[in-house]
């Protein structure tokens, strides 16, 4: 035996267990974080299916934060405001910039005579709320973003109610401010039946998604699919509706002046390397039904739900973030608008996971790590009413995309549905993986 006199011993020391505390990252007490279903699954609600959740929470405990703030995520939209609580930390936004009545030129955080007020009108809150589904600070103020910890840099189109004024100058334009600024950029906001830009928009968007971004390696671009319940990219024989049939007074009153059709539906930023659309899915994980589908879907993610006719009762809750309301906050964000930043948020965390990724890799891991487990319950048909009684128009979801189901597209990335594009974004997953990734090189 030996002691610690031998000569063979060069130090003896007690070998005793010591009691350690676990860091565990303490989930958020901002007071509406609870009932914000689409982060975590502890929601109680009839109309929640916990498949619906992105598992945001999950993620957060892998990454031992909420995100890093060395990766910015870029909002272009009806603006932002700023002074919201639920944006205080310091140095949250790593920019902005704002159009000018009449004028192409961006003015930005950089130009002399920029004015920060010019970010934010009233009545506009589509952006605020966007920009707080990405990234709403962990404050224990009011809500949470999927990626707290990650920066903002909004940009402000000229607006008028739901309209956005853009043009490809201004499309261009922006592309270029933003280029070397942010690592996604999430746009909720389209139009259909057509999206067509000039080849040389095309051309940047496609030069930025591998060689942009603030590490050079590719900026991630994410488009909301729409919410008219129509293809993003069909031609067929059949008369496709792409509006609700409704138009409203200035009282708000609806008036039934029947949907609008079209046999061509075209999208010319589909099939671009690192360019996403994202759809949606209700809090019982359907397809929301306004939800847009088919060719060029790439993922889904929960978000409110209602019909695109208002005309029958579906199940789904409304997305709980920010607004520049008086109240500050909302219970019924949703559309494809909500489900886009959501998909940005969690890009975020992957990046801010492994910073080495290309934009390009992070959207292979998004595709990769979807959830396949979702509702392929489908709605019924509109029934007639006194002022509609033919509602044979009502053919969406139109075949081949009548049905949901995940099929072999070809894709090396796995397997893909017209409904829910490669599936439901996961967060968990998606960290995950870009750890594992990291932790293997």
């Amino acid at each position: 035996m030996l002691t610690e006199q031998d000569p063979l011993v060069k130090s003896a020391e007690h070998d005793l267990n010591y009691r350690f505390k676990k860091y565990e990252l303490t989930p958020p007490t901002d007071p509406s974080y609870i009932r914000q279903w689409h982060l975590h699954n502890r929601h109680q609600n009839a109309d929640y299916d916990p498949r619906s959740s992105v598992r945001c929470e999950e993620a957060w405990e892998l990454l031992g934060n909420f995100g890093s703030v060395d990766v910015v995520v870029g909002v272009a939209d009806d603006g932002c405001k700023m002074d919201h609580v639920d944006f205080n930390s310091s140095n949250k936004f790593a920019g902005w910039g704002y159009f000018v009545r009449e004028d192409i030129n961006l003015i930005s955080d950089v130009d002399i005579g920029s004015d920060i007020s010019g970010m934010y009108e009233p009545m506009a809150n589509h952006g605020t709320s966007c920009a707080g589904v990405i990234a709403a600070d962990v404050n224990a103020k009011l809500t949470v973003g999927a990626a707290p910890g990650c920066r903002l840099l909004p940009i402000k189109w000229e607006s008028e109610g739901s309209s956005l004024f853009i043009g490809d100058s201004r499309m261009l334009n922006m592309l270029n401010y933003i280029a070397d600024k942010v690592d996604i950029l999430s746009n909720s906001w389209g139009s259909s039946p057509m999206t067509l830009w000039h080849p040389i928009v095309i051309k940047r968007i496609s030069e930025l998604a591998v060689t942009g971004g603030r590490r050079g390696s590719g900026i991630v671009f994410l488009w909301a699919a729409g919410n008219e319940n129509c293809p993003i990219q069909l031609t067929t024989s059949f008369d496709v509706p792409y509006t609700s049939g409704f138009d409203f007074l200035r009282d708000g009153s609806p008036v039934w002046t029947g949907v609008k059709t079209s046999n061509k539906f075209q999208n010319d930023l589909v099939d671009i390397p690192g360019v996403m659309h994202i759809a949606a899915i209700s809090s019982n994980a359907q397809r929301s039904h306004y939800s847009n589908y088919g060719t060029g879907i790439t993922l889904c993610a929960p978000s409110s739900n209602s019909h695109e006719y208002h005309r029958l009762p579906v199940k789904g809750l409304g997305i709980t973030t920010s607004t520049g309301q008086a109240s500050l906050i909302t219970n019924t964000f949703g559309g494809t608008s909500s489900a886009t930043p959501l998909v940005a948020g969690i890009a975020a965390l992957i990046v801010s996971a492994n910073p080495s990724l290309s934009a390009l890799n992070v959207i292979k891991i998004l595709k990769q790590t979807a959830s396949k487990d979702l509702n392929f319950e489908g709605y019924p048909t509109t029934p007639p009413a006194s002022y509609d009684p033919d509602t044979s128009w009502d053919v969406s979801p139109v075949s081949p995309f009548d049905k949901g189901d995940f099929q072999n597209a070809g894709d090396s990335d796995g397997t893909w549905s017209p409904w829910f594009g490669h599936g439901r974004v996961n967060a968990h997953g998606a960290v995950a993986e870009a750890l594992r990734l990291r932790d293997a090189h």
